[in-house]
């Protein structure tokens, strides 16, 4: 059996993107990750121009607090802690490739 065949046997488990609002548990701590990255990510940070001229922005809708811009160094680490935190930002369960870990009798 070739290692690519070995790997298809796997598949991860991932929070959809849905569990953003809702309380997870990583690493033995409980939060809501959407709080988190409200609490922990600079507020004062403006956007950053590349050499394209575009202006990055991530924009995140909160019901309780409207939109939040987040600038492009912000951006990238928001999607750290996303993937540290095991969400499926490539949309793996939707194509089948990752199992959501809501679906397991244990979440």
């Amino acid at each position: 059996m070739s290692f690519t065949n070995y790997l298809d046997m796997y598949k991860p488990i991932l929070h959809p993107l849905s569990d953003l609002t809702k309380e997870i548990e990583h690493n033995g701590e409980k939060f809501v990750p959407l709080k988190q990255i409200n609490t922990n990510i600079d507020d004062g940070c403006s956007d950053y121009d590349i050499e394209l001229g575009y202006d990055l922005e991530l924009e995140i809708w909160n019901s309780e607090t409207g939109y939040k811009y987040f600038g492009f160094n912000q951006y990238n680490e928001i999607l750290q802690c996303l993937n540290k935190w095991h969400f499926d930002i490539h949309n793996l369960i939707e194509k089948g490739e990752a199992i959501d870990i809501n679906s397991l009798n244990n979440g």
